[in-house]
Order: structure tokens, then C-alpha cells, then sequence
């Protein structure tokens, strides 16, 4: 049983045995007090009679009127206190005694008020004798009547005090007995319960979690002691937990410590710029000889003065950002006077309950002195190669200064358009190596810029018999050099064919250039408004020279050309993936 439950028990019986003897006490009084009351009408009723005899006499020896008034009130109290009996036998008997006193009494008033019906005086006074006479003796009567119901009366009284006095104690001992048993119980309980509550809690603040406590029953305290045990269940598992995290803690630590002390880089603690902790290998790397040397220093003291802002900056940023920052390089001035370059990496930490920053550092000195070199070195093949191309691009213009020197001394038309075809075709490499040196890149370029200038070049090389007009549409495009040397020959082909031979007695003449770039795949289209192609050319064996170059050229892309002509001109499609092709310029400048 709950300690509550029995709360309320001993509760309830202590209000219900209040209750009852406010109750008994109560009722008690109630039946005290109705026959205190019938006590006072039977003294008043006695005291009524006597001066009901009292006015008899008083009127027998003065005969007054008054006596008569006094008469009448005093009879009709004691009649109405006659009524008021409650002992229907003795109301009887008063009423019939009353009914006797009342013609007494009438005898007589009638005997004063008329004396001269009653001549004589013997007889007279014998009546009145007589009347008196009955009327003190039924007075007696009353008054015995009275006498012995207020005898009865004080003895219920006393019986009713008896009785209900027998009672109160019949229903307070026990009910006293039983609520202290009740009390005796729980405080037994109570006390039991809490005497072992408290020895098991001193036990579990001594750290002897292994102990359980043990109380039968169901009430609060029993549920106290599962849920202590349930605790202590669990605290003894979360301390073996923690013992168990702890020993991995330890041997991380040692771990930690073991490589922090085997390994060669710097690793560093430090607060507010100054050194708490370095590893031996940081000792080396700050030419110092022991660590004692090296806690204690400032750390900015390392750092050359150029870097000094910066190292303030992202120790700072470290702090308040609460996170790693990236590694960057500085260059410093070890202990020993040398001249070091550091790749460190701060992050921050909590070193002895305070804020602190821990730098990781990696010697880079050789790799950054071997960068040097290879950049100086870079730079020398950087001019040389700038200046192969630009006499690559001499020796084709020497070559075609040649050519246009023998076409102006022969008069053969086919000839001098051999060696003009020959002569554009050797431009257009040149034009390329042109935009190689002077590009910081050797291996791509800009197409768009070079077909612009091939294009212009053709056109201002060959004679047309009508002007011509050239409209560009170009992406932005850049292309390896060695797909950028054959689509422009190809270009050369399309637009020199397009000038010499599309526009025989055209009014008008216009070619355009479109290229598109749509992610990796390059679409390039040349079209004229010229007179057409014959029906009859087959491209998979042509006979001429040029569009054998632009089959072998196109082969050599792993691209596609295609064609469609009419009466309204050509329109030559190559299409080809812009992919990085090795060959010579596959260089880059960084």
C-alpha cells in the first residue's frame, strides 16, 4: 500500500471519529437541552400552582377584583403548560384536576359575588372551606405530579449523561486505539524505509555502486528504491563507460604523443604568440636545441618583418572564427641564423583550459629553392620557344617572299595560281607560330582571332573580280595548336576556292564564317552566295588538290565536312571535338 494511501486512511479515520463525536455530542446536547426544557416548565408550572393557591387565598379573605385578573392569568398559564405535558397519562390527570380547581374556584366567586343566595352563613362557610379546601388539595396534586416528573426527568438527565458519556468513550478508545495503530504502522515504515534509503545513499556516496536496495511493498518508497537502483545501474554503467573512454583517451594520448614526438615536422602550441609547447621535430626546424629553448619565445619573432601582418591577420582569424584556416607559406629565420620556408596550417585548440592555437608546420625549403629554378628555367625555355616560333614564322616568310618573287616573274597563270595556293597555305602556319610567340601559351590559342586574320590575309592575297564581303559570326573559342593548324589550312582551302572560282560574273559577292562551340564539340561553316559546285564532285574522291587537303586534314581532326550547294551558293560544315592533341606546343606557361 502507498504511503499516500495510508496518509488518507489515517486522514479519513481521524475526520470520520471527529466528526461522529461532534455528532454524538451534538444530538447529545439536542436531548439535554429539550429536557432542560420540559425541567423548566414543570418548576414554572409548580411555581404557576402555588400562586394560583396564593391568589385563591388572597381572594377568599379580601374578595378584590384584582385577585380575580390574576385569577384568570395564572389559570390560563397553567392550562396552556398543562397542554404543553408531553406524559399524555399525567396530561389527563392535570386537565381533570384543573377542570376541579376551575369550578372551585367558580363556587366561590359566585358564593362572594352574590352572599345573598346563601343565607346561611354556616352553610357558606362550609362551602367555601370546601372549595378551598379542593383546590389546595388538587393544587398538591400538581405540584406531586410535578414533583415527581421533575424527579424522572433529573434522573434521564443523568442516565442520558451516563449513556452518552458510555458511548463517547465506547467510540473514542477504539477509534484513538486503531488511528494510533494506524499511526504506529506508518511511522514503523516510514522510518524503516527511510533508515535503509539512507544507509544504501551513504553506501552509493562512498562509490559502492555495486549494492542494490532491497524493500518489499509498493508504496513510494519502494518505488524510490527501483528507481535508486535503476540509477545506480546506470551510473555504473556510465562510469564504466567513462573509465573505458578515458582508457582510450589515455592511449590516444599516448599515441599522440609518441608520433608528435617521431614525427619531423613542426608542431606547435601556442597563446598569444607565445610558444607553450614544440615537439623535437619543431626544435630542429627552428634551429634550436632543446624545447625549453623554444616555449617561452614569441613566435612572431621568427617570421620575417614582410610577413609579419599577415602572420598577425591569421592568428587573429584563427581566434575569433573558431576554425582552421587554409596553409599558406612563410618564410622565417631560424635560431641558427638560416633561412627556412614553412607550409603551416593553424587551427584552433584548448591547451590547459585556455584558448590556444596549434600550427602544424612542413618544411618546404628544398621544394620552394627546386621551384625557383625550375620557374627561371621555365622562363629560359620561355624565350627560346618564342623564339622558334618567331623565325618559323621568318622562314615561312622568307619562303613565301620567294614564291610571290617567282610568281612575278612567269607568265603562266596556272602556275602563278599553283604557287599562290602554295603561298597561303604556308601563311596560314605562319600566322599561326605569329600568334604562338606572341601568346604566353604554346599549345592554345584563340581561334577566333586567327581565322579573322587568315581570313583577311586571304583576301586581301587574291584578286576577286567583284569586291567581296566577309561577314564573321564567331564564338570565343580556343583550341589546341595542333587542331588550330589544320582547320585553318582547311579555312584557307574553303575561302580560296570560294574567291577564285564562286563568283565568275557575279554582281554581288559575300562569303560567311560562323563558328560555334556547343561544350566540347566545335561546329566551323564557310558559305558564299556564289554560283555553286558542279553536281557531278565527289568529295570521298576529288580531283583536285585542295579538297584532297580537306578530306586529309578533316581525317586528321576525327572530324566531319560536309557540303550542300545550289544556284544560291555553297555551304561547306566541318565539325570536329576540341580536345587537347599532343604534338609540338603542347607546352604551357603558368
Amino acid at each position: 500500500m502507498k504511503l499516500k494511501t495510508r496518509l488518507n486512511i489515517i486522514a479519513a479515520c481521524s475526520v470520520g471519529v471527529i466528526l461522529l463525536t461532534f455528532g454524538l455530542l451534538w444530538h447529545s446536547k439536542s436531548q439535554l437541552n429539550s429536557q432542560i426544557e420540559s425541567l423548566n416548565r414543570l418548576n414554572e408550572f409548580k411555581n404557576t400552582a402555588s400562586n394560583v393557591e396564593v391568589v385563591v387565598s388572597a381572594y377568599l379573605a379580601h374578595g378584590k377584583a384584582r385577585h380575580l385578573k390574576s385569577w384568570d392569568k395564572l389559570y390560563r398559564e397553567l392550562r396552556l403548560k398543562v397542554d404543553s405535558t408531553q406524559d399524555l397519562p399525567r396530561r389527563k390527570a392535570m386537565k381533570n384536576y384543573m377542570g376541579s380547581v376551575k369550578d372551585a374556584f367558580e363556587l366561590i366567586r359566585e358564593i362572594k359575588e352574590n352572599p345573598e343566595q346563601y343565607s346561611n352563613e354556616q352553610r357558606k362557610e362550609e362551602l367555601l372551606e370546601r372549595a378551598e379546601g379542593r383546590i389546595r388539595a388538587d393544587i398538591q396534586m400538581f405540584q406531586s405530579i410535578a414533583y415527581n416528573v421533575i424527579n424522572n426527568l433529573q434522573d434521564d438527565i443523568q442516565y442520558q449523561q451516563k449513556y452518552q458519556f458510555f458511548l463517547l468513550q465506547l467510540l473514542l478508545v477504539p477509534s484513538v486505539f486503531i488511528i494510533a495503530f494506524l499511526i504506529f504502522r506508518f511511522r514503523r515504515r516510514l522510518n524503516y524505509s527511510l533508515d535503509i534509503l539512507l544507509k544504501e545513499t551513504k553506501q552509493i556516496a562512498n562509490g559502492n555502486l555495486a549494492g542494490a536496495i532491497e524493500l518489499e511493498g509498493e508504496d513510494e518508497h519502494a518505488r524510490l528504491a527501483e528507481e535508486f537502483n535503476i540509477m545506480t545501474t546506470r551510473l555504473q554503467k556510465k562510469i564504466e563507460e567513462l573509465k573505458e573512454s578515458r582508457r582510450k583517451i589515455d592511449q590516444s594520448r599516448k599515441r599522440w604523443e609518441k608520433l608528435v614526438e617521431q614525427d619531423p615536422n613542426l608542431i606547435m602550441i601556442h597563446i598569444d604568440g607565445i610558444v607553450q609547447f614544440v615537439n623535437p621535430g619543431g626544435v630542429n626546424l627552428v634551429g634550436a636545441e632543446s624545447a625549453e629553448e623554444v616555449e617561452g619565445l614569441n613566435i612572431y619573432d621568427l617570421v620575417k618583418e614582410s610577413q609579419l601582418e599577415k602572420a598577425h591577420a591569421r592568428v587573429s582569424q584563427v581566434q575569433e572564427s573558431k576554425e582552421k584556416v587554409s596553409p599558406t607559406i612563410y618564410e622565417i629565420t631560424s635560431l641558427d641564423g638560416k633561412e627556412r620556408y614553412l607550409l603551416l596550417e593553424s587551427m584552433p585548440i584548448k591547451y590547459d583550459g585556455r584558448d590556444a592555437t596549434q600550427t602544424v608546420g612542413l618544411d618546404i625549403t628544398e621544394r620552394v629553392r627546386y621551384e625557383e629554378e625550375m620557374k627561371k628555367s621555365l622562363e629560359e625555355k620561355t624565350v627560346l620557344l618564342k623564339e622558334i616560333h618567331h623565325r618559323i614564322k621568318n622562314n615561312l616568310a622568307v619562303i613565301s617572299g620567294l614564291m610571290e618573287l617567282q610568281t612575278m616573274q612567269t607568265d603562266d597563270v596556272h602556275f602563278t595560281s599553283k604557287l599562290q595556293a602554295s603561298q597561303l597555305r604556308i601563311q596560314s602556319i605562319a600566322s599561326i607560330h605569329e600568334l604562338l610567340y606572341q601568346s604566353e601559351n604554346f599549345s592554345d590559342l584563340e581561334f577566333h582571332t586567327q581565322l579573322t586574320k587568315l581570313v583577311d590575309t586571304i583576301k586581301a592575297t587574291l584578286e576577286a573580280d567583284v569586291p567581296i564581303v566577309i561577314n564573321y559570326d564567331l564564338d570565343h573559342v580556343v583550341v589546341n595548336v595542333n587542331r588550330a593548324i589544320p582547320a585553318a589550312l582547311i579555312v584557307n582551302e574553303l575561302v580560296s576556292n570560294a574567291i577564285e572560282h564562286a563568283f565568275e560574273d557575279a554582281e554581288y559577292a559575300k562569303i560567311d564564317i560562323i563558328l560555334r562551340e556547343r561544350g566540347s564539340q566545335i561546329t566551323l561553316e564557310v558559305s558564299d552566295n556564289g554560283q555553286g559546285i558542279p553536281r557531278d564532285l565527289d568529295m570521298k574522291h576529288p580531283d583536285t588538290l585542295g579538297l584532297k587537303l580537306i578530306n586529309i586534314l578533316s581525317k586528321q581532326l576525327e572530324g566531319d565536312i560536309d557540303y550542300y550547294s545550289d544556284h544560291e551558293g555553297t555551304t561547306f560544315v566541318l565539325s570536329f571535338e576540341n580536345i587537347a592533341t599532343k604534338g609540338i606546343g603542347s607546352h604551357h606557361l603558368n
